[in-house]
């Protein structure tokens, strides 16, 4: 039930704050606390707790995975894979990120007493990441854009959600959480298309569309130049699929200030995205970077469903 979920859950948390793994009060600046060692008997704890929420997810019926991306630095990144291993998806992640992508796998732990505590059920040190300068290039969003391709467009399972952050001193270091739910036979013919905003005067699209679907290219090229006065650059091809620097003048005001239009021009793409037949918004994310948090980003995340039902999203 709901409420055993919740119960569980709350001794889980209760399990980590006694690890010292929580944030408090005043302890270090910032209102961090103090790492800690852990306990023997709070391992322990950790690891009951566990499994026990094990036992309750046994009892769902539609399956979920969680893969998170994370980006620390240029050449450093970490991946972690959560959720059922339904269909032999963990195998396939793992030949994906081990033969494609060129990572090491760890060791996440496991439900024993004697190993550390699990934080996921499939993890690896990623070298892929990439990010250069200090107006937010990285490669996240391409990176993000070839999980989902592979996921839904060859494994087939539905693509939920896509959520993403900046942490760090000044948001260098990125995250990005990729939720899938059941397989569903329309994913292996529905192509996505990433755009992500930047508030330092750019555009990215990130893509992998076929012959049939690439005109929707054209549309925001032409779009992108009208609207944002936007011209396309060659030499980004590690970062994203097209890479648009637009006019000085266009984003104004620094992020959360009462002079930004970012969310503005956030929602001027998105209107002229989904007006675009068969396209509709799945999933969008933000977060801030630079100093004192001035730069916005946002990544928009859009699905074309053309299939029998026509134009109405089958999910």
């Amino acid at each position: 039930s709901i409420r055993q979920h919740q119960g569980a859950w709350l001794q889980i948390r209760l399990a980590f704050t006694g690890m010292g793994c929580c944030f408090s009060s005043g302890e270090l600046q910032g209102g961090l606390s103090a790492p800690k060692e852990l306990s023997a008997k709070v391992s322990k704890l950790a690891h009951s707790r566990l499994r026990r929420l094990r036992e309750l997810d046994e009892t769902t019926k539609i399956p979920f995975i969680l893969i998170e991306l994370t980006g620390e630095g240029d050449g450093e990144g970490e991946i972690e894979v959560c959720g059922k291993n339904e269909y032999g998806v963990y195998e396939a992640l793992d030949e994906f990120f081990l033969t494609q992508w060129g990572c090491t796998k760890l060791d996440p732990g496991d439900l024993s007493d004697n190993t550390k505590i699990p934080f996921c059920s499939a993890q690896y040190r990623w070298d892929g990441f990439r990010a250069q300068g200090t107006e937010g290039l990285n490669n996240m969003g391409k990176s993000t854009m070839q999980v989902i391709d592979y996921v839904a467009g060859q494994l087939s399972w539905t693509l939920a959600m896509v959520n993403g952050g900046n942490v760090g001193e000044v948001g260098e270091v990125r995250e990005t959480q990729i939720v899938f739910k059941a397989p569903h036979p329309m994913n292996l013919v529905a192509p996505h298309m990433m755009v992500e905003m930047r508030s330092a005067g750019y555009i990215e699209v990130c893509c992998d569309l076929d012959d049939e679907n690439r005109g929707v290219l054209d549309i925001i090229d032409s779009y992108f130049r009208d609207r944002f006065k936007a011209e396309q650059m060659d030499g980004h091809e590690d970062f994203c699929d097209r890479y648009y620097k637009t006019s000085d003048n266009v984003f104004k005001g620094t992020s959360g200030s009462s002079e930004s239009n970012f969310n503005l021009l956030v929602t001027d793409v998105c209107d002229k995205i989904v007006k675009i037949n068969g396209w509709s918004l799945v999933s969008a994310n933000s977060g801030n970077y630079g100093e004192q948090g001035m730069h916005s980003e946002q990544q928009l995340l859009f699905r074309k469903d053309y299939h029998p039902l026509g134009d109405t999203s089958y999910t």
